[in-house]
């Protein structure tokens, strides 16, 4: 279907954020009519000129697309967690090479090699997991923000959408490969559950925003004179020393963290 100089009434526009219309405080002017739909009238403020009114912040367009990378983050969870599981009881099972002549064989996961490939992984999934939790939470507060008409964390919200779904995409293919490499041939293998997870996600790092251009726009988000509130971490002291060897409590651990990425 093709549409050609096509007028649309003004009545059927959307416009939740951008507005076309014309000076406000005409309202009552002549230039009202009254549309009927059914039995009741609805009446609705007409203007000829069609000045076009922009919404208060450019980045309210982009609720939608926020949203869906939201949920991208958590695929991106669920497709790690699962390429992990695979490769980790994989391994439990799988016995290969002597570790003395006429021995048993020993289980794959007993190799260190094993181990660092795949004990990263876990954890991984984990923090892809707390962070999927988080930003669906922070997503919630700032919409519930926006609808009062409060766009003061938009931007924030923006630009940790992006920098979230570039590196949890990217991760998360970069380790089920690895995965698949620990399961050996039997990871190659359709059988193994593990190439069909990789095709599943592996699109995720372009569309919704390709990786690259989502990460500009993040770093663009931070170019400002003082860093918002969910990433003022970065501004911490360095000379300040780690207290976990007498505190380990949760609190010192996100201390660490902080001073880590900071660094």
């Amino acid at each position: 279907m093709k549409f050609n100089k096509y007028r649309i009434p003004r009545m059927n526009m959307l416009m939740r954020y951008a507005k076309l219309v014309s000076v406000l405080a005409q309202e009552q002017s002549e230039q009202q009519k009254i549309y009927w739909r059914g039995k009741h009238p609805r009446k609705i403020n007409v203007l000829e000129n069609g000045d076009y009114i922009k919404p208060k912040n450019a980045k309210l367009t982009y609720g939608a697309m926020v949203m869906v990378r939201v949920w991208i983050v958590m695929d991106a969870f669920r497709a790690l967690s699962r390429a992990t599981v695979i490769a980790v009881r994989y391994s439990a099972v799988r016995r290969q090479s002597e570790l003395r002549p006429g021995g048993e064989e020993a289980q794959v996961m007993d190799y260190q090699t094993q181990q660092y490939k795949l004990f990263p992984l876990l954890a991984t999934s984990y923090a892809f997991l707390l962070a999927a939790e988080g930003m669906s939470q922070i997503y919630a507060k700032i919409s519930s923000d926006i609808e009062r008409g409060n766009l003061e964390d938009m931007p924030q919200l923006h630009a940790l959408a992006c920098g979230l779904k570039a590196f949890c995409t990217w991760v998360g293919c970069e380790g089920i490969e690895v995965c698949r490499m620990s399961c050996g041939g039997h990871g190659y293998s359709h059988a193994s559950g593990i190439p069909k997870i990789y095709a599943n996600i592996v699109g995720a790092c372009t569309y919704e925003g390709e990786n690259t251009v989502m990460m500009l726009q993040t770093a663009r988000g931070q170019r400002g004179e003082s860093l918002p509130e969910l990433i003022q971490y970065l501004t911490i002291d360095l000379n300040v020393k780690s207290t976990l060897g007498e505190d380990c409590s949760f609190e010192s651990l996100v201390a660490a963290y902080s001073h880590r990425a900071a660094r």
